[in-house]
Parts: C-alpha cells; structure tokens; sequence
C-alpha cells in the first residue's frame, strides 16, 4: 500500500483499491473452486447424462451471451468509470441505458433463435435431451445478456467486488441448493442439473441489474451523446470474447455429436479439474491488469518490465506445481465424480498440460490489452482459434474428448508463446528476464502508435 501511496494515491483510495484487487481476486478462484463442486454433485445425484447435458447447456448459454454482449460490457465499464471520473451522471446513466438495452434486445432475438432452433440442434448432435438444454439457454440468454452489462456497469461504478461477487459465486450457490432440494423430491430428471445451473445465472442477472439500478440511482433521460467512440472500443472485444470461446467451448459439441453427452461429461469433468491448475492466473489477472494500466500510462517501463517478469515467474513456478499436484491426484478426483470417470484421466492429463502453458508464460495477453495493443491481441487469438477448431474437428471423430483436449492443448500453446513473442516485438519487455531494465523509450512510442 505504500506503493501505491507513493505514486500519487492518497491512503484511502490506496486501501479502496486494494480491497476491490483483493475481493475480485478471492472471488475468481471461489468460482473456479464452486463451478467445480457444482459439476461434482450434479454428476453424484444425475449421473453422467445429467453432467453432461448441464455442460452443453452452460456451452449453449455461454456462447450465446457473448454473442448478445456485443462487447459492449467492455465499453460499460470502460465509459461508465470515465463519465464517473468527470462527474457526467447523465452520460453515465445513457452508457448504461445503451448497454443494457442493445444488449437485452439482441438476446431476445438469440433466445428466440435457440427456441425455435432447439429440435433441429437436438437433432444434429444426435441427443434428444439437447432440445431442452437449448430451451434453458434461451431463458438464461433472455435476462442473462442485460445481466452481464449490468455487472460491467458496476464495476465502472467502483463495484468490481459486487460484479466479481455476482458472477463468480452467486450462480453456483443458487445451483446446489436446487440441485439437493430436486434430488431430495425425487425428481431425478438428467435436465435436472442444466435446469440448477440455468436457475443461478437466470438470478444472478437479476440481482446484477437490481444493484446497478440501486447503485446509479432511477434512471432518468440521459444527455445526448453518439455511441459510436465507444461501440468502436467494444467492437474488438467483443470478437475477442467470442474467439475465446470457440477455443474453450468447440470441443463439447463436437465430443457431443460424434460421441454423446457421456463423453461429454468425461470431457467436462476433466475440464474443471485442469482448471485448478488456472487458480494463480486468475488470481492475479484482477491485480495485475489495473497495475500494468497504470505504470504504462505514466510510462514507468523499467517497473513494468520487473512486475511483468516477476509475475511471469511466479506464475510459471505456481502454475508446474499444481500442474504436478493436479496429475498425481487427478485420477482420484475424477473418480469423486462417480464410477466410470477415471477414464477421462488422458483428458485430464491433456489439459493440464495447456493450462501449465498458459500459466508458464504469465500474464502476456493482459499486458497487450493494458498497453493498448488490442488489435494484435485479437489476432493472437484468432489464430488460437483456428488451430483449436481445426484440430478439434479433425481429431474428435478418431480420438473423443482426448482428441478435444489435445486440440485445446495446442491452440493454447500456439496463443499464448505467440504472445510472449508479441509483447517483446511491441512493447520491448522480455517475460523472463529479471534484470532487464526496460524498453527504450523510442521503442515504446514507436510500438503504442501501430
């Protein structure tokens, strides 16, 4: 905190700003830890059918909301915290009205999409049950799409810990109570599990918009303002966000059209224990994001390459550790999700062996989007992308969800030493290197303007 006191912030907003970094971070690795227990008594109490259909549904649901996001919870918070900064309620207020209503309206559509696309999408991936995991979706995406922008709005109102709070643990501390209370009915249903999880995020966005509209007051005509600056800055994002999930998500409906929702509970078992793996990277991202921000923009270079390189370290050592860890006792913890589950330890093995990777080469793509390299980011995942789709497709008819995993594995290897490679080419600061002292100043500003 003295640091931060040091560099011109005043001993409040010093400890303001280290309790919203240390909440967000708690809550990121609390969500990991509970999507996880959540996937864990599903699979108890529905068996791998119901795992698996919760998985498709959360698949469905997820890629949906970022389609209707339009990236614009990136502008909310982005313009919401500057119009805050200037004192602008009005503009403020428009910001928001803007962003969640754009987005709501674009989810109504996709909710309708997903209705009436529901049979036919059953019957592509060769599983009756899917139909009504595209019904659930379409709920989840009809409140859901205003929900996340309301939850970026929050933090651009100095409410990351809310937001943080909202979206990481809310969703699967509504879910295992429904899940118990419909196993102790007696409705043992596999839709039962994607029905839960469906329930914390229909809620959860319902809470985020109550509290945003508490925290900016009633909404009244906003001042007059052209969205366009800020749909630009949301536009890249939201490609991003979309990138990203076809690299994280393409392996669950392929596993499930060549191989059925049991291989995909396999897969997805396996996932969310690799990601325990992801714990210090996720941790970290909510600490390191405002602090690379902030020493970039006062051009403090010989600090932001030893927080860079140290970080990378850290997370290198933290992230081969529990990789280690995860591998010795992941046969074990997949078989806690039930008998049969042990057989997705190649999976398993798979990725972690990505998330030790992404964990390896630290924060590399935070720090291109906190200096301002957003373009190169997106096509650093891009190419991510490709690979992930590419090897996904031709590896899942031969191999299953290890062939999925292998793919993931990959296109995050691929991703993310580019972007290592990308954040010296650019900014001139070496992941590795301790001692080195920092770009040159020519170097920086010649990098900022491409």
């Amino acid at each position: 905190m003295r640091r931060l006191h040091s560099r011109g912030l005043p001993a409040g907003a010093s400890r303001r700003v280290l309790t919203q970094w240390s909440v967000t971070a708690a809550a990121r690795v609390a969500g990991v830890v509970l999507r996880l227990a959540v996937a864990v008594v599903v699979s108890r109490l529905f068996g791998p059918l119901g795992l698996g259909l919760y998985v498709l549904t959360l698949s469905l649901s997820g890629g949906a909301l970022v389609v209707a996001s339009l990236g614009l919870e990136a502008a909310a918070a982005r313009f919401t915290a500057h119009h805050v900064g200037r004192g602008e309620r009005s503009l403020v207020r428009g910001v928001l009205l803007f962003s969640c209503g754009a987005s709501a309206a674009a989810g109504l559509v996709l909710a309708a999409a997903l209705l009436v696309g529901a049979g036919q999408l059953a019957v592509w991936l060769r599983q009756p049950e899917v139909g009504d995991a595209s019904r659930l979706a379409a709920l989840v995406v009809l409140v859901g799409s205003a929900g996340a922008v309301a939850r970026a709005g929050l933090t651009g109102l100095d409410g990351a810990r809310s937001a943080a709070v909202l979206e990481q643990v809310v969703p699967p501390l509504v879910a295992i109570p429904a899940l118990v209370g419909m196993h102790a009915a007696g409705w043992d249903s596999p839709v039962a599990g994607a029905i839960a999880g469906s329930l914390g995020q229909v809620l959860t966005s319902v809470a985020s918009l109550a509290t945003l509209y508490v925290r900016a007051g009633p909404f009244r005509a906003p001042a007059a303002f052209t969205p366009g600056p800020w749909l630009r800055f949301s536009l890249p994002m939201w490609l991003e966000r979309a990138l990203f999930f076809l690299i994280a998500s393409t392996g669950y409906f392929v596993v499930a059209r060549w191989r059925g929702a049991n291989e995909v509970a396999l897969f997805g078992a396996a996932a969310r224990v690799a990601l325990l793996v992801a714990l210090p990277l996720e941790a970290a991202a909510s600490i390191l994001g405002p602090m690379f921000a902030r020493l970039s923009a006062r051009g403090e270079w010989g600090e932001l390459q030893r927080t860079y390189a140290r970080a990378t370290w850290a997370l290198l050592v933290a992230g081969v550790g529990l990789g280690a860890v995860t591998l010795v006792g992941g046969r074990w913890a997949l078989t806690g999700f039930g008998a049969g589950f042990g057989a997705g330890y190649t999976t398993l093995v798979l990725l972690v062996v990505g998330q030790v990777v992404s964990s390896g080469t630290g924060p590399c793509g935070l720090m291109m989007v906190m200096t301002g390299h957003v373009g190169a980011r997106v096509a650093n995942v891009a190419l991510g992308a490709f690979v992930a789709v590419t090897l996904t497709v031709l590896a899942v008819p031969r191999w299953g969800a290890p062939g999925a995993a292998g793919a993931i594995a990959v296109a995050t290897a691929v991703l993310n030493i580019r972007q290592v490679y990308e954040v010296r080419r650019l900014i001139g600061l070496r992941a590795y290197d301790l001692r080195a002292s920092g770009p040159e100043e020519p170097a920086v500003g010649s990098a900022a303007k491409r």
